[in-house]
Formats: C-alpha cells, structure tokens, sequence
C-alpha cells in the first residue's frame, strides 16, 4: 500500500537492524514491534500494538503495547505510543511514546524511524553507484594499461664497432702472447682470452636476438653493456661451479674488463669498467643458469625501459610485471642459442685458466 502505514516496516536510523524495536505494520489488524535482534532477556522476540487506530487523512497511528502480564523492561505497565507518519510515508516525522503516563522518547528528537523499504532502496542505490564507479575506474585504468612494455628507442649504438676492432688486434696480440712463455705473457693471454670471449657473445647476441628474432630494441649500447656484464657473469659463474679460486676468478674479471675496454687504471675507478662490475654482482653464483638466464631477461628489459644502466630494475619489473609473459616467450628462443653457446665457449675459457695455472 504506497499511500499508507500498512504493508511497511519502520527501523531505527543509523543501524537500520530489524529486530531492534521495530515497527510492523503488516495490516491494520496485525500490528507489532520486534525486540528479537536484541538478543537480551529484557525483552520478548515481539509485542503486539493493542487497542489500535489509524487516520488515513492525517498519517496518524496510535497503538498500546500492554505490559501488564509481565511487565515492562523498567516494570512499566505500558507503552502507548502517537505517531505521525511523512507525507511520502518514507519517515515517523513526529510523535511521542508515553510510559505509564509519562512522555519518554519523542519522535522529532530522539527516535528516528525510517521506512525499511527506503533503506534497502537507498542501499541498493548506493552499491550501483559504487559499482559503476569502480566500472568506471577500471576502465579508466585499463586505457591507461599500456598492452606492451613501454620499450625506448636508444640511438647510441657505437661499443659494438668499437669492441669489435679489439677483437681484431685481439686475435694478434693472443698469436703473439703464444710464442712467448713468461708469466706476465700467460696473464696477457688470459686477458686477451676473457676480451676474445665476451666480444663473441655480444655479436652472438646480435645475430640470434636482434637479426634473426628482431628484437631491435637492444641494438644500442645499453643494452650491449648489459650483454657484455652477462657474458662475464656466465664466465664468473662457470668458475665458481669449477671451483677456481675465487681470486683468480675476481683477478680475471677484473683484468679482462680492462683489457675489453681498454681502461688504464682499476676497473672500479672506471665508470664503464664500475658498470659492467655491477652488472656481474646482480648475478647470483649459486643459483645456477636457469636463474641467470632470468636475470638476463628482466635486465634486458628494464635497462631498456630505464633508458641506462642500474644496479637492478626490481621497481621498473613490478610495475611492468602482468605484461612480461609475452616478451619473455618471444625472447627466449634467441636468448636460448645465446646462452648456450656462450656457456660453451665460457668452458673453453676456463679450461685455458685452469691449464694456466695461474
């Protein structure tokens, strides 16, 4: 009944709990207030109003509850209330509750009665407009999403040339360093082999990354730093499982990245020699190839992303991380022939520093 009391629950406001004194008026002959949500032996689960009427014209309720055979939760003898009811029927707008006599609660002041039916349509309204606005967020940020990683076009691409005529004077310098016997002539060959071996992976890693698969984002020096740091992280680890000792394996490090560079004094003093150190120090010793051949990949990409080098991307990964399946898959098949034949000729390498003796 839309223009009426009848059909319709009112609740307490802030809560909204049926249960909690709540009125039903479920027809003018069945009128009743429930105390069951309470939970308290004070009160029984429901009273009935008595002694009912009801004005229609003037929205005017006016019902007793009859604690005379038990008692009030006080000792009262009875409740009797007087309600006005809102013209829209939604709010008890005024009105009082008289105690044996006496006027406890008004409605205009301390009870607050709403229709439960408005409270359920308020509610219901409020969640779809919470949920479209969270509709609305999500598909704010899906056009924010980028569907790719963000990869930079870096320019500068010049190490490689330059690497690449060491390795020319490389292959005379080593034929030279194997005529003579001295110590000093041994180190030489050791670093000129160190040089020889990070040059042919980072061209490796040109032919079967770049040219064969495309990726031709890593054609700049970024990202041929990075190659030249796994190269020698690769060499680094080979000798940690071959148990060189971890002196020599520092002191051919070290030297070889000197003698790849041509720096003149340490190689930590040196921005580029310092770089390449770092690059080695992200690799894990112990955690073998697979994890290695992971680091390799995240650095790739967030060297790239970064536009240069650092220690580690870990932020630039986590905030790129739901978009890394596909590139990785596209990768890894070029990276696979990158790997291992780079182990391979890192074997050869340490076969040489072990025959050395150093």
């Amino acid at each position: 009944m839309e223009n009426s009391i009848f059909g319709k629950v009112y609740v307490q406001g802030r809560k909204f709990i049926v249960g909690e004194s709540s009125y039903h008026f479920d027809s003018p002959n069945n009128c009743y207030i429930r105390f069951d949500a309470w939970n308290s032996n004070r009160f029984p689960d429901f009273k009935p109003f008595t002694h009912t009427k009801y004005d229609p014209k003037n929205r005017v309720f006016i019902g007793l509850i009859d604690w005379t055979d038990q008692g009030g939760p006080e000792g009262e003898s009875y409740w009797l209330y007087y309600m006005v009811f809102s013209e829209d029927f939604v709010t008890i707008e005024r009105g009082h509750v008289t105690c044996d006599g006496k006027s406890v609660n008004d409605f205009s002041e301390r009870l607050n009665y709403v229709n439960l039916t408005e409270v359920i349509k308020a509610e219901a309204d409020a969640q779809e407009e919470e949920e479209e606005e969270e509709e609305e967020e999500e598909e704010e940020e899906e056009e924010d999403i980028p569907t790719k990683i963000p990869f930079k076009k870096i320019d500068r691409d010049v190490i490689i040339d330059y690497i690449g005529r060491i390795n020319t004077a490389d292959n005379i310098s080593h034929f030279i360093a194997g005529v003579l016997i001295s110590t000093d002539q041994v180190n030489t060959r050791i670093r000129k082999s160190f040089q020889g071996y990070v040059v042919r992976s980072v061209k490796l890693f040109r032919k079967e990354v770049i040219e064969k698969h495309g990726f031709i984002q890593f054609s700049n020096d970024v990202a041929t730093m990075e190659v030249c740091g796994a190269a020698a992280a690769l060499a680094f680890i080979q000798m940690h499982e071959r148990h060189v000792d971890k002196r020599i394996a520092n002191r051919v490090l070290s030297e070889g990245i000197k003698s790849l560079f041509n720096i003149k004094n340490s190689t930590q003093s040196d921005p580029i020699g310092s770089a390449i150190i770092k690059i080695v120090e992200s690799y894990e010793l112990d955690k073998g190839y697979p994890a290695a051949f992971r680091n390799t990949q995240l650095r790739l990409i967030g060297s790239n992303v970064n536009g240069g080098l650092m220690p580690n991307y870990i932020k630039i990964i986590v905030a790129h991380r739901f978009l890394l399946g596909e590139f990785i898959a596209a990768i890894s098949p070029g990276l696979d022939v990158f790997f291992e034949k780079t182990m391979n000729d890192g074997n050869k390498l340490i076969d040489e520093i072990l025959d050395a003796r150093l």
